[in-house]
């Protein structure tokens, strides 16, 4: 009913006769209280949603929503900017959901009118997400009443809609006796948290909040608690110069709570870092926690490394020796680190590299500059999987290099490496796993057949500018390898036809001209993140590769092309890059023939596109998974079950 300037009476009692379980969208500006009355007569039905969506409709008055609050179904408003404190009360008895898709600004008679509500409220903005001032946080709390979050489920949460939060509101947050939903939080002041934080029942309900900061300069015990006492990914406090024991046992005492870091700390005492193991002196570990960073910590006692040693993955990059006493104090029997980080030490003596290297799966030793062979095979295990990181070695000689390939399979990065004579090239022919050179700029022939020739089964070379074909060939070598030439920003038909079968990262590429790209649909995995845009021609021809293309640099994606990539039957196709999404691309991606496609960048769906994807969830005998964004699978979830709109 575009074309009309009011709804018509009689057409509102149609529109509720038929509105029997399905959505009906109204696209009016304005309507009067008498169809508003017709309209709230509308009946759900069963199990089916129903409800208006009112996306044109800017003004709103007292009678028509008191009207309106008589309907049992849902109420959406698209366009509704303002909301006067008249207008919400007249929405006090509404027994659904009520959208506010537009407002953005709330005031303290509005917020005290919307919280006497006996049922859930959504307050979101397509555009803008509001912030919620003190006054209208304070009404807020005053209630019992919940704030449903931008999507159905968990229905007894609230205020997830949510970017910014002031000081002066969150303390009037932390009084409201409910669970409190801050899931959508982009940024937390140190202020407004530590205001907000003695509330123990917030829930950032998808979206763990990495938190903290370097203006906090001192945590009381108390402000520990209430930190510690919340749901975080990490927890970064790099402004405190000094950690009592009391405190650092407050804040990591919950389960959930896996990385924290305290790099303004220079010293450590022996009672903080147990406190940080969440252990006691008397007591044994019930478990490892993740990860801590403590690299501003330059000594550190043989008693706080071993209560250290239960941290899955630390670093003390602060610390510029290292003795063969306190190796074994951090590496104790019983107690393997995912990851151990000492780029401090400037190097390393070979019982130390034997004690550190057998509990350690990923060794990172970036500062050391020099290293002899006999430490060199100190360093490397026999184990698979193991990670060793020396990107301070500038130059290698065929000794070391020898020492390391013979630890077998291990990754290694050198990406200090400037040059590589063809002596320490060929020394490492015995490396099986992945290595990195991506300090070198260009290779000699006798250097790329050195490294084309080991069993590599992943070799990255990220710093070359230029490939020609005979190098890419001598690189490809005899055994199927992934490779990546991050630096490139072109290449050759010939020097792309030169790496068939391989699996290639080309994350440098700005263009690609059809022919090029038909030679490197010959290989296996494909990545071409630094493309903005792919012809139609070029995607054709990359139509017969078979395992997985990641073009996670497009920023838009033609009808055509989709249609296209939506042909090729790879495992994985991935457009991460993607902020948005035509109908017509949608509809060719949801029946695409490959297993996945991932478009976890989406933010801005069109109503239509949404549709789109959730028909795809929905249908049965689909083998394809779509990746996308939370928000999005949230939006999603909202769509009725049955979608009718009146338009004409």
């Amino acid at each position: 009913m575009n074309g009309l300037e009011e709804f018509p009476v009689w057409w509102a009692e149609e529109v509720a006769r038929r509105n029997q379980g399905s959505t009906k969208e109204i696209r009016l500006k304005k309507i009067s209280s008498e169809v508003a009355r017709r309209l709230a007569r509308g009946k759900p039905r069963g199990d089916w949603v129903q409800s208006y969506e009112f996306p044109a409709l800017e003004f709103l008055t007292p009678e028509t929503a008191r009207a309106l609050a008589r309907f049992s179904g849902e109420i959406r408003f698209g366009s509704l900017r303002e909301l006067d404190p008249d207008v919400a009360a007249a929405f006090e008895q509404h027994s659904n959901t009520l959208i506010l898709k537009a407002v953005t600004e709330l005031s303290a008679e509005t917020a005290e009118a919307l919280a006497r509500r006996r049922s859930a409220i959504e307050h979101r903005s397509d555009i803008e997400l509001p912030a919620l001032d003190a006054d209208a946080a304070a009404a807020f709390s005053r209630y019992r009443q919940q704030l449903a979050p931008a999507i159905a489920w968990p229905p007894d949460t609230d205020l997830a809609a949510l970017e910014t939060l002031s000081p002066e509101a969150a303390r009037e947050l932390a009084r409201r006796p409910k669970e409190l939903n801050l899931g959508g939080l982009k940024t937390l002041t140190p202020e407004a948290a530590l205001g907000l934080f003695p509330h123990r029942n917030i829930k950032l309900w998808y979206r763990r909040l990495d938190w903290g900061s370097d203006r906090i300069e001192s945590l009381s015990i108390d402000e520990a608690e209430d930190v510690g006492a919340h749901d975080f990914h990490r927890l970064s406090f790099n402004g405190l110069t000094s950690l009592d024991p009391e405190v650092a046992a407050a804040l990591v005492w919950r389960e959930s709570n896996t990385e924290f870091s305290f790099a303004g700390l220079t010293e450590l005492s022996d009672e903080t870092a147990v406190a940080l193991s969440g252990v006691r002196f008397d007591e044994s570990p019930e478990g490892l926690r993740k990860s801590l960073f403590l690299d501003g910590v330059r000594t550190l006692s043989p008693a706080a490394l071993r209560a250290l040693r239960h941290f899955e993955v630390l670093s003390l990059n602060g610390l510029a020796t290292l003795s063969a006493e306190t190796a074994r104090a951090l590496a104790q029997a019983g107690y393997y680190h995912e990851r151990l980080s000492l780029d401090g030490l400037t190097s390393i003596s070979t019982d130390v590299a034997r004690i550190l290297r057998s509990h350690a799966q990923t060794l990172s030793l970036n500062g050391v500059t020099r290293l002899d062979p006999d430490t060199a095979a100190a360093l490397v295990d026999s184990r698979a999987g193991q990670w060793l990181s020396l990107e301070g070695l500038t130059s290698l000689s065929p000794e070391v290099a020898r020492a390391l390939a013979d630890g077998g399979k291990i990754t290694l990065e050198l990406d200090g490496l400037t040059t590589l004579s063809p002596d320490a090239a060929r020394a490492l022919e015995r490396l099986f796993n992945q290595a990195s050179f991506n300090g070198l700029t260009s290779l000699s022939p006798e250097v790329a057949a050195a490294l084309g020739a080991t069993r590599l089964n992943s070799l990255s070379l990220d710093g070359l500018t230029d490939l020609d074909a005979k190098t890419a060939k001598a690189l490809a070598g005899e055994y199927e390898r992934s490779l990546s030439f991050g630096g490139l920003t072109s290449l050759s038909p010939e020097a792309a036809a030169a790496l068939a079968n391989r699996g290639l990262s080309l994350d440098g590429l700005t263009s690609l001209s059809p022919q090029t790209a038909r030679a490197l649909a010959r290989g296996k995995y494909l990545s071409l993140n630094g493309l903005s845009e792919l012809s139609l021609d070029a995607a054709k021809e990359l139509a017969l590769l078979e395992q997985t293309l990641s073009l996670n640099g497009l920023s838009d994606l033609p009808a055509d092309v989709a249609g296209v990539l939506a042909e090729m039957r790879v495992y994985k196709l991935s457009l991460n890059g993607l902020k948005k999404i035509s109908l017509e691309a949608a509809e060719s991606l949801v029946k695409s023939r490959a297993k996945i496609v991932e478009l976890e960048g989406l933010v801005n769906v069109s109503p239509e596109v949404l549709r789109t994807l959730n028909r795809h969830q929905r249908g049965r005998g689909s083998e394809l998974e779509l990746g996308l964004p939370d928000d999005v699978w949230q939006q999603m979830q909202r769509l009725p079950r049955i979608e009718d709109d009146v338009n004409r």
